[in-house]
């Protein structure tokens, strides 16, 4: 199987360029528009990477992070938070799950692209009644 991403961000261009860009680089991509359907997709299938636009409507950041602690299996699955902001941060300061990356917008696909290659690797997506230990190991 190839790697799952779900990029959360409510424009819905620059959704079709990451969807666009990941798929180019053989993983499998996933786009939520809101926090309600991110967590939706979250209670479907463990992605490898969550993209999180930090404003995202319904939930945003914050809301989105806080559920994901709570659940064994979100809990370790990496964060790139993105914002307009020059840089972007939880607003409750919290940094479980794993935020990785923070990226003010805009920034270059292939510093993103890097971002995932050197911290994230490659897994394998697994559904959550698959689901038996984590995808990654800690990332510290």
């Amino acid at each position: 199987m190839v790697p799952a991403v779900l990029i959360a961000d409510a424009d819905p261009e620059l959704c079709d360029l990451y969807r666009r860009f990941f798929s180019h680089h053989a993983w499998q991509v996933r786009v939520a528009e809101d926090g309600l359907d991110c967590w939706a997709q979250l209670r479907q299938f463990v992605p490898q990477l969550l993209i999180l636009d930090v404003t995202l409507p319904w939930g945003g950041a914050d809301g989105l992070l806080a559920v994901m602690r709570d659940d064994p299996d979100l809990a370790r699955v990496p964060v790139i938070l993105t914002s307009a902001e020059a840089s972007p941060k939880p607003h409750s300061g919290q940094v479980w799950p794993p935020v990785v990356q923070a990226l003010g917008k805009p920034f270059s696909l292939t510093a993103l692209l890097e971002i995932v290659r050197s911290g994230l690797g490659k897994g394998e997506p697994v559904s959550r009644k698959e689901r038996r230990e984590p995808a990654f190991p800690d990332i510290g």
